[in-house]
């Protein structure tokens, strides 16, 4: 069974809920791929969904159960996942995802990403990497980004050539929503490297500090 808790998470001028299943995780992707959120944008047990997505989940016939009823019925499966600490406080709505699973979007053309995947690989940390110009993020997972992102918005937006070849100006890209419709549309600007922890996302610039921070937890 798939279940919702109430959208009482605030973060970024949006209300966010805690999405599960208590069956298998097999059952939470395909009814994740129904809404619209791509597999990455899983959180070991969990997705995090806005509040007007999650009015659809019920539609689609998702149960709404309070908090913790939800933690109990995910532990009661056995599908309360735990992974290598990242230590930090939670920076979005989640208080699921206490511990987090790395990936770096990643640009093998770029230095400053070859030296954050560098970085990654000599600390030994558990990381996945995605190559963002093969494998673009979704709007929904851009949107999570985005919500999740250290620092400001308009700096996930590459202010290159290409920028200035599609004749685009800067001050147009300094909201969330407009962000993450140009980075839908030209994945080719967003900004690398990016390493997301699954609680925060931060421009690993420069790379080896940032990456150094991020694993420390500050």
């Amino acid at each position: 069974m798939i279940l919702v808790d109430p959208p009482v998470w605030s973060f970024r001028g949006r209300r966010w809920s805690h999405m599960v299943s208590d069956a298998d995780h097999a059952e939470l992707h395909a009814f994740a791929l129904d809404l619209g959120l791509p597999p990455r944008a899983f959180h070991h047990d969990h997705y995090d969904i806005p509040e007007e997505l999650r009015a659809r989940a019920l539609d689609l016939g998702a149960v709404e159960v309070d908090g913790r009823e939800l933690v109990r019925r995910l532990r009661a499966a056995g599908l309360r996942r735990r992974r290598r600490p990242v230590k930090t406080a939670p920076v979005g709505p989640s208080t699921i995802t206490v511990m987090a699973v790395l990936t770096l979007f990643h640009n093998p053309r770029c230095s400053n990403s070859r030296k954050a995947l560098a970085a990654l690989e000599a600390s030994g940390a558990d990381f996945d990497t995605v190559l963002y110009l093969k494998e673009p993020p979704s709007r929904a997972e851009l949107d999570q980004l985005v919500r999740r992102l250290d620092g400001d918005v308009a700096d996930l937006v590459r202010k290159d050539d290409r920028f200035k070849q599609l004749g685009l100006d800067k001050a147009d890209y300094t909201e969330a929503a407009a962000v993450v419709d140009l980075l839908v549309e030209h994945p080719e600007l967003m900004q690398r490297p990016l390493l997301d922890t699954g609680d925060r996302a931060v421009i690993a610039r420069p790379p080896e500090p940032t990456v150094a921070a991020v694993l420390d937890g500050r």
